[in-house]
C-alpha cells in the first residue's frame, strides 16, 4: 500500500522505508515494543492504579456516607412527621383500615387514628361508593367511641 512517493527509489509505508526493493526497518524508541513479561507487568500496574483510583475516590467515600447516613436512620423513624409521610406514601386504602383496625385492636388508638385519617384521604380523593365509604366512617366512630372510654 503506498502512501506517498518521495523520490524513485523510495516509497513510504507504514513503519518500513523501501529502497530498490530490500526492506529497512526503522527502529526508534517510538515503535519498539517490549517483551511480553514487560508488557504484561505495566498491565498489571496500570490495573492496579485504576482500581486504586476507583476505591479512594467512590467506594470509600460512599462506604464512609451510607455509614454515617444510617447512624440516625432509627431517630429519624421516631418522629410523628415522618410517620405520617410513610403512611402517605402508601394510596391503598384498604391496607390502610386493616392496619387501623389491627392497631385499634391493640389499643393503640392514636396511631389507628393516623393510619384511618389516610386511608379516608385516600377514598375521599378518589370517587368511591357510599357504601365502601361507610364502612370507614364506621371505623372512625368506633375509635372515637375507645377515645372517650380512655379519657374517663
Amino acid at each position: 500500500m503506498r502512501l506517498k512517493r518521495l523520490s524513485k527509489s523510495y516509497v513510504l509505508r507504514p513503519f518500513l522505508f523501501l529502497k530498490e526493493g530490500r526492506p529497512e526497518v526503522i527502529t526508534t524508541n517510538k515503535f519498539q515494543t517490549g517483551s511480553f513479561m514487560h508488557n504484561l507487568r505495566l498491565f498489571f500496574i496500570k490495573t492496579a492504579i485504576i482500581f486504586m483510583a476507583i476505591y479512594l475516590c467512590i467506594i470509600l467515600p460512599l462506604s464512609k456516607a451510607v455509614e454515617h447516613g444510617f447512624s440516625g436512620f432509627d431517630q429519624v423513624l421516631t418522629k410523628p412527621s415522618t410517620k405520617l409521610i410513610l403512611i402517605g406514601l402508601i394510596s391503598n386504602p384498604e391496607v390502610l383500615y386493616q392496619i387501623a383496625s389491627e392497631e385499634l385492636s391493640k389499643g393503640n388508638l392514636d396511631k389507628a387514628n393516623n393510619f384511618l385519617l389516610a386511608a379516608i384521604g385516600v377514598i375521599e380523593s378518589h370517587q368511591a361508593s357510599v357504601a365502601y365509604k361507610a364502612k370507614f366512617y364506621e371505623l372512625e366512630k368506633r375509635i372515637a367511641s375507645a377515645r372517650k372510654v380512655n379519657m374517663k
